[in-house]
């Protein structure tokens, strides 16, 4: 009897898990486009019908910004972004029907004029699709990240600097987490890179973390969390930390912190007393009248 309800409890926990995978899934999630003025050029987005219905698949296109964590999206309607309204267009349908289980390849051509300003253009792609019942599914969001730069063109357009960096005053045990906010300050996106490094008291290089590379669009900030995974520590530390901008430019900020793991201090404390105690007691010499 026992098995026989472990057996349901696992066939209802297999249907429910798959029920729960229905959807419309996307493979190429990110693409990175560099043109020149009047240049051209295509890519190409997966998607597939994972439910059990055959869908009616339509694709839209929005404009998008990051949140300031860089790990969410918002999408919203921009009548003035030109990549969405006359720049980006599929060279095959972008409605389409998918029976279940089948895959499509949607390409898409991106066409830049002559005359254009130099910097990022942005735009998300996301399939919506229907079945016979009337329910809807919709897939994660591809993003289109499009920088125009002419060639040889010595005009920075990717800078950037670290605004703020958070450091815990003063901590017992680790892992600890540093914050730092970086902003985009040029007109084209690029990935975060970069470092902290941390020296003890006695300026010596303890550690470097490197910091987690995140695509961040211009004028806006995102929030970088490297984290230093050891648990006991002691004394004064240094953290630097170092970050470069599209433009190869370095910014740094620096901060401090003091460790004191107490627990271990009050028991080497309390053992070296009760050791010296335990000591002087047994080199005590009896005294004899």
């Amino acid at each position: 009897m026992k098995k026989i309800f472990l057996l349901f409890i696992f066939i209802f926990l297999f249907a429910a898990g798959g029920a729960l995978a229905e959807g419309l899934i996307i493979y190429d999630d990110v693409q990175e486009v560099d043109l020149v003025p009047g240049g051209a050029d295509h890519f190409s987005i997966k998607v597939k019908n994972e439910t059990s219905n055959k869908l009616e698949v339509q694709a839209v296109i929005k404009s998008f910004k990051f949140t300031s964590d860089g790990k969410k999206i918002e999408l919203f309607e921009d009548e003035d972004n030109p990549l969405i309204n006359s720049w980006l267009k599929p060279l095959n349908s972008s409605d389409f029907r998918l029976e279940s289980g089948e895959e499509n390849k949607t390409t898409f051509l991106v066409t830049v004029p002559q005359i254009v300003e130099n910097k990022g253009y942005y735009a998300a792609i996301y399939f919506v699709g229907k079945n016979s019942n009337g329910e809807t599914f919709r897939s994660d969001d591809g993003l289109i990240l499009l920088g125009v730069e002419e060639r040889d063109n010595n005009i920075p357009l990717r800078g950037g600097e670290i605004r703020s960096l958070v450091v815990p005053e003063k901590v017992y045990y680790g892992p600890i987490e540093f914050g730092i906010e970086f902003e985009n300050l040029g007109k084209i996106h690029y990935k975060t890179t970069g470092e902290v490094e941390i020296f003890n008291i006695l300026n010596k290089k303890v550690i470097t973390i490197p910091i987690e590379e995140k695509n961040i669009l211009p004028g806006s900030k995102i929030s970088l969390k490297p984290k230093w995974n050891r648990k006991y520590l002691i004394g004064k530390y240094l953290v630097v930390a170092k970050t470069v901008n599209g433009d190869g430019e370095e910014s740094v900020l620096t901060g401090q912190f003091w460790a004191f793991p107490w627990r271990e201090v009050v028991a080497i404390c309390v053992i070296t007393f009760l050791s010296l105690v335990a000591a002087k007691v047994k080199n005590k010499k009896p005294s004899f009248e």
